[in-house]
């Protein structure tokens, strides 16, 4: 491993980088050298503002990507390097916001029940009936779990929070269910060890392989079980900063884009919760 590599994960692990975070700013500036056949500190302001405009050019790549490299190369230039650009080294690009296609109620249900592995059937039901993120499902560990009090402790989500989430009762029913053929002191979602979290990739592609498996053709992958537990709750009549709290989300307006499925939302008292238990799911 190189000085510079060396510096730059040093410098990501001090700031408490994501591993996928960490993975990808090395891999932006394995690029930039790869590109140049030169080792990224001889390289000038001149040299990186090429490099990225041909993403966006050359490469056709969106623009989240290209801004992606960018952030990337920024971070390892001043905080490994020291410098500073002297110019604009990125054009200004559009970022394009693709809306997912929501899945309803009965293709949220077909997918789950159609999932013939207990462990993802039940990731994905975590996914569906807390709205979690499938990063938080994974690093769940046993003690999170708080059944007495139907809690459920998600430890530094995005943006490195903690937060206490509300679990249904049939939901809890199925991690119970769960845990007596799948015990465990550590992960509640383990791979070949139960002291190391179930993969996210194997999670993804048993995702995909059982939508494609029942016929659903809509885009998006795993993530799109988190948009259908907030949509659907919106459906519902859940309160906005209620909603808010349980994605995880730190302004009300990332939490309200879900209102574009829903034009006459409208706030109610005790608003559905249970989404599992709606979709008579036991499992």
């Amino acid at each position: 491993m190189t000085p510079l590599r060396q510096q730059l994960i040093h410098c990501m692990q001090v700031r408490q980088f994501a591993p996928s975070t960490q993975r990808s700013y090395i891999d932006w500036v394995k690029q930039l050298a790869k590109a140049y056949h030169r080792s990224p500190d001889e390289l000038s302001d001149d040299d990186l503002k090429q490099f990225l405009w041909s993403l966006s050019i050359d490469k056709h790549l969106a623009g989240g990507s290209c801004y992606q490299a960018f952030y990337a190369l920024r971070f390892f230039y001043q905080e490994v390097l020291g410098r500073v650009f002297q110019q604009r080294l990125l054009p200004p690009i559009k970022r394009t916001q693709k809306i997912p296609e929501l899945l309803s109620p009965e293709e949220v249900r077909l997918i789950i029940t159609s999932c013939k592995k207990t462990k993802y059937r039940t990731v994905f039901s975590m996914c569906y009936g807390c709205g979690m993120r499938v990063g938080e499902v994974l690093a769940l560990r046993v003690s999170d779990i708080d059944g007495p009090q139907g809690i459920v402790h998600i430890h530094q989500g995005k943006g490195r929070k903690d937060r206490r989430i509300i679990i249904a009762e049939q939901l809890l029913h199925i991690l119970r269910k769960y845990w007596r053929t799948h015990p465990s002191q550590e992960y509640l979602f383990y791979g070949t060890e139960s002291f190391k979290p179930l993969g996210r990739s194997s999670v993804q592609k048993m995702y995909t392989k059982v939508k494609q498996q029942v016929g659903i053709q809509k885009r998006g992958g795993i993530h799109g079980l988190r948009h259908a537990f907030a949509t659907h709750q919106l459906s519902a009549g859940m309160p906005l900063v209620q909603l808010q709290h349980m994605l995880g989300h730190k302004s009300i307006q990332t939490t309200l884009r879900y209102t574009h499925w829903l034009p006459n939302y409208q706030a109610r008292d005790g608003a559905e919760f249970d989404l599992i238990g709606s979709l008579g799911l036991s499992l």
